[in-house]
């Protein structure tokens, strides 16, 4: 029972506390790990293949834009 409280109670200094926020609890993050769903490997590649397509789609805007950006800082 004691060493359950005292995985439970972390000491956690103010700088990490800070920069970092609370940690969750161990139960918590042992959860979520076991509750995963497996990997849709076919939506997956769909996702990357949008992004790929909307990467290809964006860059002569942005390199329009950049130019433009170019120009003002002259």
């Amino acid at each position: 029972m004691e060493d359950d409280k005292h995985i439970h109670e972390q000491p956690i200094d103010r700088f990490s506390r800070l920069m970092f926020g609370s940690f969750p609890l161990q139960e918590r993050t042992k959860q979520l790990s076991s509750s995963s769903q497996p990997l849709d490997l076919l939506q997956l590649m769909q996702d990357i293949d949008t992004i790929v397509s909307s990467f290809y789609q964006l860059k002569p805007f942005v390199r329009t834009i950049s130019s433009f950006i170019d120009s003002l800082k002259k």
